[in-house]
């Protein structure tokens, strides 16, 4: 059979039927970075389609195609009606007219993006289903056959690829073995334009297919620059524009960035390989540390997953709903790293779903800001014959990070609760294990902002003990009278000479050059030293809330009215702000910023220093502290250290 040539049609519609504009629900999730989610996206659905037991291998290239293979004819015609249709807006138009002139050009940059070692997509209705994957793949939205263990299950990822080409098209060819055990192949284009009218008024459809009257070109039908030649499937992007606007690397640098960013356990454990333009190899063996790719990875964090991601796990467990779970970590004692939480939970075969707090809800479980600085792998792989469930009902669309409010089966209570119940034991499993090999020897108090929060394991809190948030403190009006920290010289003007056996006082410096308060909670500051200096003071604070000019309590600021001591000579006032816990103890919350209406003041960690100009006889002085977590119903205590000349410094 000779090839044939494909053609656009777009069905025509009644005017009865729902129309639609340029923003389309399903593009709209994937718009925001638009290369991630299409590389992303792209690469998740190869590995979904993989042959068990095979590596697969993804090729993607730019090429140059003659624009007559996409029948530029008819699509511009359909472009120049969208323009024209009231569906349509200002931002539709701008990019159907630059679609106009690319499809005008004798040749059309097309991005193809190829997968081998893959099933395909079967046009072959089974198990009683009367929609094949193939027709799942180019002809619906919001619906998926992908089943037992793979990553997509929306049937929404395949729009990624409609959003970085001005026309909105994307082509479809696959190879696939069919049920005669013969190989089967299938081809069809399609673009998401809007609703439009030809010059008749006819009404017509914002789908418009490459094929025969919107139908796929079979076998010896497929031209041949389209055809696949071994089972896999391949997508062709026209239009696919080889430099960014938002960055000015190119197009293979974003490509093998999205890959090793995202599916560094696949390609680490030989589940995914990738060619990338003329000469990037992205193999186990490149992406590693001295390998040839390995300089060519932005992320550090990425980078410190690729170290650890092939090492023996240090914790296994298993949890029905989850599967086999891993965990890889690698732990440094060193307070100065800058990225002190890397944590990835990663689904089976190797993709990462989530490190990144951002747009994630709040979380009960933190992990305490003195524990030393890790980076953590969660490797969770579903058993033969079962499905990870809960992570995949939980799992956004976008693939990018987990929670309970994912679950599409809102109204089935019974399986809600199992799903938070399954979050239960895998949060604790979690802390309870990076606690093992993060946590330092010693007690400690004050949460960190919560990077369980990367894997969006957020339900109802049932913390106590060492772990303790603001918003778990008992509610009281003023600071108690009576705390662990009052002594009984409270009245005594005379100096105390500290030369403790570490030689420390509990206090944090607020000294530029000083590393000391980097680890809330502890007893001590590091380095030894001798000072001089009186007693602690109560300072009976008060606290208060603060309102905005709408009357809304805010959640992060209060009020402290307090009093100075009186006759400073040369020593300096020091205050360090408390929030106390039902076991009597202090806790440090991390003060971001501080104001006074008389005075500048400064701070760092939960201390801050008042001039001593300032100190008159029962002078009151009001401060507004701003904290980095939310108040709740805290108690909170206030205490002023005054220290006089001595050896050393705090």
């Amino acid at each position: 059979m000779m090839h044939s040539k494909p053609t656009w049609k777009f069905p025509e519609e009644s005017q009865g039927v729902e129309g639609m504009g340029f923003d389309h629900p399903a593009l709209t999730i994937f718009s925001g970075d638009r290369n991630t989610t299409l590389f992303r996206e792209c690469l998740q659905n190869s590995l979904d389609a993989g042959v068990k037991g095979n590596e697969v291998t993804v090729e993607i290239k730019l090429e140059q195609l003659s624009a007559e293979l996409f029948d530029p004819e008819s699509l511009i015609e359909a472009l120049n009606s969208s323009c024209k249709s009231d569906w349509n807006n200002d931002s539709g138009r701008s990019q159907f007219k630059e679609a106009i002139k690319l499809f005008k050009q004798r040749t059309i940059p097309t991005l193809s993006i190829t997968d081998v070692n893959t099933i395909g997509a079967a046009d072959e209705k089974t198990q009683g289903r009367k929609i094949s994957p193939w027709q799942t793949m180019v002809k619906s939205s919001g619906f998926s056959q992908k089943f037992d263990g793979s990553l997509g299950s929306y049937g929404l990822g395949k729009h990624a690829c409609f959003n970085v080409g001005p026309s909105r098209t994307v082509l479809y060819s696959t190879c696939y073995l069919n049920q005669s055990g013969g190989y089967s192949r299938r081809f069809l284009g399609r673009t998401i334009l809007i609703t439009h009218f030809k010059k008749n008024e006819q009404q017509h459809s914002y789908n418009g297919y490459l094929g025969n009257d919107c139908q796929a070109l079979a076998d010896d039908e497929i031209p041949q620059q389209f055809m696949m030649d071994t089972p896999g499937t391949k997508i062709l992007i026209p239009g696919y524009r080889v430099h960014d606007i938002e960055s000015e690397e190119n197009w293979e640098l974003r490509a093998l960035n999205v890959a090793a960013e995202n599916f560094f356990f696949a390609i680490i454990h030989g589940k995914l390989g990738l060619i990338i333009g003329e000469n990037l190899v992205l193999t186990k063996d490149s992406i590693i540390e001295g390998g040839e790719c390995w300089e060519l990875i932005k992320s550090e964090r990425t980078r410190n997953y690729i170290r650890i991601a092939s090492e023996t796990p240090k914790a296994t467990t298993y949890i029905e709903g989850i599967g086999d779970i891993e965990l890889r970590i690698s732990v440094v004692n060193d307070d100065s790293i800058s990225d002190r939480r890397a944590l990835a939970l990663v689904r089976s075969p190797g993709l990462k779903i989530a490190d990144d707090p951002k747009s994630l809800g709040p979380v009960n479980r933190s992990m305490p800001k003195d524990w030393n600085p890790f980076v953590a792998i969660i490797a969770c792989t579903p058993r033969k014959d079962e499905i990870d469930w809960m992570l995949k009902e939980c799992e956004a669309p976008c693939h990018d990070s987990i929670a309970l409010d994912h679950i599409r089966t809102a109204m089935n209570i019974q399986k809600h609760k199992d799903a938070a119940k399954i979050f239960k034991e895998f949060r604790s499993w979690i802390y309870d294990n990076i606690k093992e090999y993060a946590a330092p020897n010693r007690i400690t108090v004050m949460p960190d902002t919560p990077v369980l929060k990367r894997l969006g394991l957020f339900i109802e809190d049932d913390i106590q003990g060492e772990r303790l948030k603001l918003s778990d403190l008992r509610p009281v009006d003023r600071a108690p009278r009576e705390s662990i920290y009052s002594n009984n010289n409270q009245n005594s003007d005379e100096p105390t000479e500290i030369d403790s056996e570490d030689g420390e006082e509990n206090f944090i410096p607020l000294d530029e050059e000083s590393n000391g308060g980097t680890r809330p909670g502890t007893d001590v500051s590091e380095g030894k030293t001798k000072v001089i200096m009186k007693k602690r003071y109560e300072t009976e604070a008060i606290f208060v809330p603060i309102y905005d000019e709408n009357g809304k309590k805010l959640t992060h600021k209060l009020r402290a009215h307090f009093t100075l001591p009186a006759r400073l000579k040369d020593e300096e006032l020091i205050f360090e702000f408390l929030s106390i816990g039902e076991d009597e103890k202090g806790y440090r919350p991390t003060i971001r910023f501080i104001e006074c209406k008389d005075v500048s003041l400064r701070s760092k960690q939960n201390i801050f220093y008042v001039p001593k100009s300032l100190c008159e006889e029962n002078k009151r002085l009001s401060v507004d502290i701003s904290l980095n977590e939310a108040i709740g119903t805290s108690t909170f205590n206030l205490r002023h250290i005054i220290q006089t000349k001595g050896e050393g410094r705090l």
